[in-house]
């Protein structure tokens, strides 16, 4: 009976898993799944175990069928004809340019000139 668990390297599992050590690492402190002391990470079975399970694709199942849920607001209120006068109202333009105010006369400080 061993005191010490099993572990691997995240430099070890990356060459196992053809991917780079980079991920690994950064996918197992996401996860909490890694012991490290000072600079160096360990990956137990039961961390590898989590990582792996983390990267499976979702399978929900899609048939295109409405999930409960709420929206964020009631829809408007009356029909397609409504709704398109809705729409084409006149947009609003914006505030309004203000005037710019009137330029000075400009003098020459060129004493040669006066």
């Amino acid at each position: 009976m061993s005191l010490l668990p099993a572990y691997i390297t995240p430099e070890e599992l990356a060459e196992h898993l053809q991917v780079s050590e980079r991920t690994i690492r950064q996918i197992a402190r996401k996860l909490s799944a890694c012991s490290e002391i000072g600079k160096k990470m360990i990956l137990t079975e039961d961390d590898i175990q989590q990582i792996m399970e983390s990267t499976r694709p979702c399978h929900l199942k899609s048939k295109g069928e409405a999930k409960s849920g709420t929206t964020q607001g009631q829809f408007p209120v009356g029909d397609y004809e409504d709704l398109r006068a809705r729409l084409k109202k006149p947009k609003h333009k914006g505030s309004r340019q203000k005037s710019r105010p009137e330029r000075g006369i400009v003098v020459s400080m060129d004493q040669e000139l006066v």
